[in-house]
C-alpha cells in the first residue's frame, strides 16, 4: 500500500526547538512557586556571566498571562523583584559606607587644620627684602591692595613685593594725609587744596580745591568726599567729586544746623556718605549721624539726605564704611552699626562700661581696646552711667562754640584700619607696678556679636587687623593674638623704626629713616 504524504494525513512538524519552549512552558506551569523561583535566580545568573540582562534570558517566565498574575498571590509576584532589591542593596551599601567614612575623615581633617591655624604660634622673623628709599624720613607708609604705598611732600609712589616700583606721582604738599579703599587711595593736603587720587595701575586724577581741606575720604571707584572750610569759621562745605576732579554735588553745614562735622565715611561704590556731626545748644550735647544718597533716589531728597539718627550726650569722633552698605559710628562708649544700600536703618548697638583706648576694624572684624583700669571707677559712686556720661563730655561740648579746631585736634588720629595710641598706651606711671593688665582686647563681628574678650598688657602705639589676627606694634616690638584673644607672637625688631604695619597675615613691612624692610614670621 502507497504511503501517504504527510500533508494528506495533517501532521504538523514541529522544529526541535520549539518543542522544547514548548516543554519547559508546561513544566514552569505545572511547577511550585520555588522551583520557579530557583530556576528563574539561575538562568538570570548565567545571564549576568553572558553580559546579558535577565529579562532577555528568560522571557518565557516573565510572560505570564495577566489572569494568572492577578490570581496569584501578591508574595509571589513581589518575590522575584525583591529579590532583586537584596542582590543590590550590599553592594550599595559598601559605596555608601565608604563615601560617609571619606565625608568623616574630610571633616576630622578641616576640624585639626582649624585648630592649628588657630593655635598656631610664631617664634621669630626672617629678612625678606630691604629697600632704600630717597627722603625716606620725610614719606610715611602705608598698605595698598598688597604693596607698599610710600606718600610725602614731594610725592608718591607703589612699591611691589618684589621691591620694584610699580609707578611715580610728582606733587607738592606740606602735610599729606591719605586715605584707602580697597585697591584705591587719596593723597590729600592736610589745610591745604590738593587731593591726588590713584590705585595700583597710577593716578586717576587730581583735585584742588578753593578751601582749605579739613578731612577726605575716597571710594573704591575713585569719587571722593571732601570736608572744606576754615577751622576757625562757624561754615563747612561737603562737597563731592569724580576723580578727575569734577564737582558732582556741595552741601553746606553750620556749627548751628546741623552741627560741627566730626568725620565723614564714603561707601565703597560711592553713593553713599555719612557724616557724624556734634553740636551744643541749650547746655546739651547732642551727635547727628546723617546718611546722604547720592544715586537716583537721593536726588529727590533736600541735600540727597535719606537718613538721620540723634544721640544725647553722645561723642561720635569716628564714622567708617566697612563694607557696600555697613557702616560703623564708634561712639565714646562703644558703637553703632547701620546696614542699608539705599536708606541705611540702625542694625546693633554695642556699649562698654570702660574707657576705650584704640579703635580698629576691617571688612569683617571690629576691635576695640579698653583701658582695664577704667571698668569700675569710671562710674563715681552715686552716679548713674549716663550721668557719668554727662560729666565726662561737657568740658568736650563747652570747647566747642570756643573754636571748631579744638574739637577736630581731640579726635583719634587713624591711618587705614589701625589708630594711634602713643600717649595714652605708652605706660604711664597709673601702670607702673600694677599687677593687673592694663588694657583688654574685644573682638566683634559686624553683627555686633562679641567674638573675643582677653585683657593684655603690651604696650602699643598703634594697632590692626592683619588678616585673622591682630597686630600691635610699638617702635620696635610686634604682638600678635588670634581672632580669640590668643597670643600668637611678641617680639622685638632688631633696629629702631618709624612705622610697622602688615600686608598680609605673615609679611610686615618696616620703615626706618633709610627706607623700608620686608620682613615674615616664622
Amino acid at each position: 500500500m502507497a504511503k501517504k504524504r504527510d500533508d494528506e494525513l495533517n501532521i504538523k512538524i514541529i522544529p526541535p526547538e520549539d518543542v522544547i519552549a514548548e516543554q519547559e512552558r508546561n513544566a514552569a506551569k505545572n511547577a511550585s512557586p520555588a522551583a520557579r523561583h530557583r530556576k528563574t535566580a539561575s538562568r538570570a545568573s548565567s545571564a549576568e556571566r553572558m553580559d546579558v540582562p535577565a529579562e532577555e534570558a528568560e522571557p518565557v517566565l516573565e510572560q505570564e498571562s495577566a489572569s494568572e498574575q492577578e490570581s496569584a498571590p501578591a508574595e509571589r509576584r513581589l518575590r522575584p523583584r525583591r529579590r532583586r532589591f537584596f542582590n543590590i542593596l550590599p553592594a550599595q551599601r559598601q559605596r555608601f559606607a565608604a563615601w560617609g567614612i571619606i565625608a568623616a575623615v574630610v571633616i576630622v581633617v578641616v576640624l585639626i587644620g582649624v585648630a592649628i591655624i588657630r593655635h598656631w604660634s610664631y617664634h621669630s622673623y626672617k629678612i625678606v627684602a630691604t629697600q632704600t628709599v630717597d627722603n625716606a624720613i620725610s614719606s610715611e607708609y602705608c598698605n595698598l591692595g598688597g604693596n607698599v604705598l610710600r606718600y610725602g611732600t614731594d610725592g608718591a609712589s607703589l612699591i611691589s613685593r618684589s621691591q620694584s616700583t610699580i609707578w611715580e606721582v610728582n606733587y607738592r604738599m606740606d602735610a599729606p594725609k591719605v586715605s584707602v579703599s580697597g585697591k584705591t587711595a587719596a593723597v590729600f593736603d592736610g589745610d591745604g587744596s590738593t587731593i591726588v587720587i590713584c590705585d595700583e595701575s597710577g593716578e586717576l586724577g587730581t583735585i584742588n580745591t578753593d578751601m582749605p581741606i579739613v578731612r577726605a575720604d575716597v571710594s573704591s571707584v575713585g569719587t571722593v568726599a571732601a570736608l572744606l572750610g576754615d577751622s576757625s569759621s562757624n561754615s563747612n562745605f561737603l562737597r563731592y567729586y569724580k576723580s578727575n576732579g569734577e564737582e558732582i554735588a556741595s552741601i553746606k553745614t553750620s556749627i548751628n544746623e546741623p552741627g560741627y562735622p566730626m568725620d565723614i565715611a564714603l561707601s565703597e561704590d560711592g553713593m553713599l556718605l555719612a557724616v557724624s556731626y556734634l553740636s551744643y545748644a541749650d547746655n546739651t550735647m547732642k551727635s547727628l549721624i546723617r546718611f546722604y544718597n547720592f544715586d537716583d533716589i537721593g536726588q529727590n531728597q533736600m541735600d540727597n539726605r535719606v537718613g538721620q539718627f540723634e544721640m544725647e550726650d553722645i561723642l561720635v569722633p569716628e564714622i567708617e564704611y566697612l563694607r557696600e552698605t555697613t557702616a560703623v559710628a564708634f561712639r565714646d562708649n562703644g558703637f553703632v552699626i547701620f546696614e542699608g544700600d539705599t536708606v541705611p536703618e540702625k542694625k546693633q548697638e554695642v556699649k562698654v562700661t570702660e574707657e576705650i583706648e584704640s579703635i580698629f576694624y576691617n571688612d569683617r572684624y571690629i576691635g576695640l581696646v579698653l583701658d582695664n583700669h577704667t571698668h569700675d571707677s569710671q562710674t563715681p559712686a552715686g552716679v548713674s552711667e549716663g550721668e557719668s556720661a554727662n560729666l565726662q563730655t561737657d568740658e568736650t561740648a563747652q570747647d566747642l562754640n570756643a573754636g571748631a579746631g579744638d574739637a577736630q585736634a581731640g579726635d583719634a588720629q587713624t591711618a587705614g584700619s589701625g589708630t594711634d595710641q602713643s600717649e595714652k598706651a605708652s605706660g604711664g606711671p597709673e601702670n607702673a607696678g600694677s599687677d593687673e593688665k592694663p588694657f583688654i582686647l574685644n573682638i566683634y563681628d559686624l553683627n555686633g556679636k562679641e567674638l573675643a574678650r582677653k585683657p593684655m598688657d603690651f604696650m602699643f602705639e598703634t594697632v590692626e587687623f592683619s588678616g585673622n589676627q591682630v597686630s600691635f606694634y610699638n617702635r620696635n616690638e610686634l604682638c600678635v593674638f588670634g581672632l580669640d584673644g590668643t597670643e600668637k607672637f611678641r617680639g622685638t625688631y632688631e633696629e629702631h623704626t618709624r612705622q610697622l604695619f602688615a600686608l598680609d597675615t605673615k609679611l610686615y613691612v618696616a620703615a626706618d629713616e633709610d627706607g623700608i624692610t620686608w620682613f615674615r614670621l616664622k
